[in-house]
């Protein structure tokens, strides 16, 4: 990772009216009553994705992994026992396009 203030500067001038996200691996943020100084980051321009994960709410930018939890979900469904491989995962993406949040962003990813 790095230090990619130009990279940032150059996407917020190209995308102005897009939100900024900021990812940071939250394992490494157990901390109480202190604050945090991250150095490195990188800045892209992503789909954010935001589901439920056990009844919190969770966001990411990577669309096989969303896929992966999704198809981990759902295997056991009685109606899916009998479809192939492909066929389940076309029923699992319709499903994240017909119920997931998504959106363009500018992403600010952190790390600890």
């Amino acid at each position: 990772m790095r230090n990619d203030k130009l990279e940032l500067l150059q996407l917020l001038q190209k995308y102005p009216n897009l939100p900024l996200i900021f990812m940071a691996p939250t394992e490494e943020m157990d901390m109480d009553f202190t604050t945090a100084v991250f150095q490195e980051f990188s800045a892209y321009k992503s789909t954010i994705y935001e589901y439920d994960y056990y009844g919190n709410t969770a966001f990411t930018d990577d669309y096989a992994d969303l896929l992966e939890r999704y198809e981990d979900m759902f295997a056991d469904e009685e109606d899916y026992k009998n479809l192939s491989d492909e066929e389940y995962e076309n029923i699992i993406k319709k499903y994240i396009d017909d119920n997931i949040v998504k959106y363009e962003a500018i992403v600010i990813s952190i790390s600890a």
